[in-house]
């Protein structure tokens, strides 16, 4: 996580809490809750959806409770947005380096993976495989990582950390016409990971949980 990016969007939102309590909120999200992906995963994505809860004094010392939002889905131009490409994760001496990570205000939201046109045997679905060994490998990014887009620059299918391989699918927009001309790769990028769409697909986190991407 790049934190410097989360310090600066709550200093932005929550001024009325003291540096040090906002201090917590960025410590309280890093820290795993479970041993299993899966479970670590679904418990930050409560966060991210319902807020951090906090308890702090105020500028009169009076308590106060409040749920600091991560990320605001409402106006998604107050967020900062960054893609980094092949950013290295070390995990107990495992290094590892996903294709492309984006980033919301710090926070590892998506990833996108990319296997070779050209090479053997590189297909969505070994880009799939590829991001099961990460989850197994480096599990902290995965407590974050919301949508996972796959492709070989001719496919393109969108899933999450839970989906099957199988049930990764392509996207589709919601008018057959406005897929019309561009690649499956170009139609994902757009209408998945665009800041909005994006950040409205968190929010709908059910659309991905049983059976993949839907439109």
């Amino acid at each position: 996580m790049l934190a410097g990016r989360l310090r600066r969007f709550l200093a932005k939102t929550v001024p009325s809490i003291p540096a040090d309590d906002r201090e917590l909120v960025i410590t309280g999200i890093q820290t795993t809750t479970s041993p299993v992906p899966i479970e670590d995963h679904a418990s930050f994505h409560r966060l991210l959806i319902e807020g951090f809860p906090l308890t702090f004094n105020d500028a009169e010392g009076v308590e106060q409770t409040a749920r600091v939002k991560l990320v605001d889905f409402d106006e998604p131009g107050n967020n900062e947005f960054l893609v980094v490409n092949q950013m290295t994760t070390i995990v107990s001496g495992k290094n590892r380096r996903p294709d492309l990570i984006l980033f919301v205000n710090g926070i590892p939201l998506g990833q996108i993976e990319l296997k070779s046109p050209v090479a053997e045997h590189a297909t969505p679905d070994k880009a799939v495989d590829q991001i099961a060994h990460y989850v197994e490998t480096i599990p902290p990014l995965y407590r974050f990582v919301e949508i996972v887009g796959v492709s070989d620059l001719h496919r393109a299918m969108v899933g999450t950390i839970t989906t099957p391989t199988e049930h990764f699918k392509q996207w589709k927009s919601m008018v057959a016409a406005d897929d019309q001309g561009k690649s499956q790769l170009e139609v994902m990028i757009h209408g998945v990971f665009a800041p909005t769409r994006f950040l409205r697909l968190i929010s709908d986190y059910v659309l991905f949980e049983n059976d993949g991407a839907k439109t």
